[in-house]
């Protein structure tokens, strides 16, 4: 039988879940890794008997969890074992809504009665476009079985911001900003993203977190493909890929040379293609255009602290779950502005979210104890000083706020730090090989996302593929997973084994 080897450049969720996917239908993978550890930011690292997870943010609402079992499942990685929990957007000290419910209306309407009218119709309105946006997917994106009123209804919507449609419900300017923050989106989203985020992630009950956290899927990719017969490289550093005839052939790490049928990079486009391939072996008349056209903007990276606290919850008085906190529900808007632009300190005012779920998953945390972090969601450059020699003063100095603020919020974790961890977008750079903080993928607002001249999984060589956050429209582990099944089927239709069918995703 056939088979054809594949190198894969580097070991995050991207390469690795590729690598397993391929692996399990026959192809010989080896996967090269720069650090010790593998998997980017979904790597988990042990302190003083926790399991402190860079992956902070929730793995999936109930689809993204049924997408990502589906995934799994077609890898033959084994089964994860997913923990529960709620979420809650806090505004100011008086609004608290639990986002995991389908009645999230009644939520809102409660801190809003005088809106009822208006917040009930918003959310009949969303369903209604949410119905007639699945009508139009079923039918290969054409309106041929909408009636005319579901067609007045949905095209003006097309050209919508996400903005714009709000302002249509709502003229009370906090009520409006408390929608777009719940909805994770802001004014220049497109307006169908609204129907989107709401029904697939929002509103469907509790969230999802694999025990273990996202390390868990990393360890299961690393183990089908190595009893597959393939190999990490770890402290794998790639620092070519070669050319010739048209196809790439091999990878150098190390100063040494491992030749391949088929290639794939989860690093950044760019990089591949300028500092590993090299301009003069690109195909000028599609590389130069393509890099030119592919304008894309990078999206926000983190600040993250970890605190592991000598106590439960419960006896701490802090809530479990997520807790998405705005502290002025007057002032969202700029404190998503204030985040979003360059300085040299933290706001007064900034939007955090707050996550103990690992708190009751006992591989991560210990019985009796309990483990808090801190993301904050922030431009890479946000920082001037994260290269300077006052890394580690500024670095300090934003912990330090943070846990002052979680002070005041939670008096009782005084005197009981175990450990108190923190990570700028330099760690997590040095974790994923990104250097410029595209840990969301593409902005959702980015006219770039349903443009032709995005970054695609194909590359301009025949057998040249890309997995990772620099192809994926959704961004999070999902969205990466879902972008490695999209290579995988492209390596078996372009290079097929014997008897193996395409992978299937549930999500097209």
């Amino acid at each position: 039988m056939k088979t054809y080897t594949v190198g894969i450049v580097g070991g995050g969720i991207g390469g690795l879940f590729t690598g397993a996917l391929l692996a399990n239908k026959g192809y010989k993978v080896e996967v090269f890794e720069k650090n010790l550890i593998p998997g980017g930011y979904c790597q988990s690292f042990p302190r003083k008997k926790f399991s402190i997870h860079p992956a902070v943010l929730r793995i999936g609402s109930k689809s993204c969890k049924t997408m990502i079992d589906s995934y799994c499942e077609q890898a033959n990685i084994g089964k994860i074992e997913w923990k529960t929990y709620n979420e809650y957007y806090q505004f100011g000290n008086e609004i608290k809504i639990n986002q995991c419910t389908p009645k999230m209306d009644d939520e809102i309407i409660s801190y809003f009665p005088k809106f009822s009218e208006e917040i009930k119709k918003f959310f009949v309105d969303i369903r209604k476009l949410y119905d007639i946006m699945n009508k139009v997917f079923e039918n290969n994106m054409t309106l041929r079985r909408l009636s005319v009123s579901e067609i007045k209804f949905y095209i003006p919507n097309l050209k919508r911001t996400a903005g714009e449609f709000v302002d249509i419900y709502f003229k009370d300017k906090v009520l409006k900003e408390i929608i777009l923050a719940m909805l994770e989106l802001d004014e220049k989203s497109v307006a169908m993203a609204i129907p989107m985020t709401y029904f697939e992630v929002k509103g469907q009950g509790q969230y999802y977190i694999p025990e273990g956290g996202a390390y868990s899927i990393i360890k299961k990719c690393i183990n089908k493909i190595e009893r597959a017969g393939g190999k990490i490289h770890k402290r794998g550093v790639v620092t070519k890929i070669e050319v010739e005839n048209n196809k790439v052939t091999s990878i150098v790490s190390n100063e040494k040379k491992y030749e391949f049928d088929i290639i794939v990079s989860s690093m950044d486009i760019n990089k591949t293609y300028f500092n590993l391939i090299g301009k003069n072996n690109l195909p000028k008349n599609r590389i130069i255009n393509y890099l030119e056209t592919s304008k894309w903007k990078i999206s926000r990276s983190c600040f993250s602290v970890w605190i592991g606290l000598d106590d439960t919850l419960e006896n701490l008085e802090i809530e479990n779950g997520s807790i998405i906190n705005y502290p002025n529900e007057n002032s969202i808007a700029k404190i998503r502005r204030m985040m979003q632009t360059k300085g040299l300190e933290l706001p007064e005012e900034y939007w955090c979210q707050i996550f103990t779920a690992f708190s009751g998953d006992e591989s991560s945390t210990p019985k009796g104890k309990s483990q808090i972090s801190v993301g904050l969601l922030i431009p890479y450059e946000y920082q001037n000083n994260w290269g300077s020699k006052n890394y580690k003063d500024v670095k300090k100095k934003l912990t330090n706020k943070i846990i002052m603020d979680l002070e005041k919020r939670y008096p009782k974790i005084k005197g009981k730090y175990i450990f108190i961890e923190s990570a700028t977008p330099l760690t997590y750079e040095s974790w994923s090989g990104n250097t410029e903080g595209a840990y969301l993928g593409f902005e959702k607002y980015e006219n770039l996302v349903y443009s032709r001249n995005r970054p695609q999984n194909q590359g301009v060589f025949r057998n040249l593929y890309f997995a990772s956050h620099w192809v994926s429209v959704i961004g999070g582990v999902n969205g990466v997973m879902q972008e490695s099944l999209k290579t995988a089927n492209l390596i078996l239709s372009d290079f097929p084994i014997e008897n193996n069918n395409s992978f299937y995703d549930i999500y097209g």
